[in-house]
This record gives C-alpha cells, structure tokens and sequence, in this order.
C-alpha cells in the first residue's frame, strides 16, 4: 500500500501527462497487489478503522464501487 501512496503523490506531482499516466497505472497495480491483505487484516479485526479507511481507499480507487459502499457503511456503523 505504501508504494501506492507513493505512486499516487509522483502521479499528482507529475507535470508530463503520459508519465502521470503511468504513475497512476503503477498505484492502482500495488492497490491490487495489496487488497487481499488489507481484505484479510480486515476479516481477522473488523473494527479496525484505519484497516477500512484503507480498504475504501483501494476500493474507490480501483472503481469498485459496490465495494467501497459496503467497507463506508461498516465504517459508518462503528
């Protein structure tokens, strides 16, 4: 997730459009990489706040819309 983080801040730093691109296409791979993890840190502490302020941020991220829905509401409901 840290790499993504990073990828995001060179990708909205980036003034080249192409390397933004590319920035940005490199952030959503780790957010990939990283959401079983973050699903399964989520499954073993549920109530963990940050874990689903992490998860909506993947989520919205990578258009999964239903999903980031679902991990707001749990936060929602805390």
């Amino acid at each position: 997730m840290n790499k993504g983080v990073q990828e995001a801040k060179l990708s909205n730093q980036e003034t080249d459009y192409t390397r933004s691109l590319e920035h940005e296409a490199k952030m959503k791979a780790y957010y990939k990489e990283a959401l079983p993890f973050m699903e399964k840190h989520h499954q073993l502490k549920p109530t963990d706040r940050e874990t689903l302020r992490t998860l909506k941020q993947i989520t919205i991220t990578l258009d999964m819309t239903d999903d980031y829905l679902i991990y707001k509401e749990k936060e929602g409901n805390l």
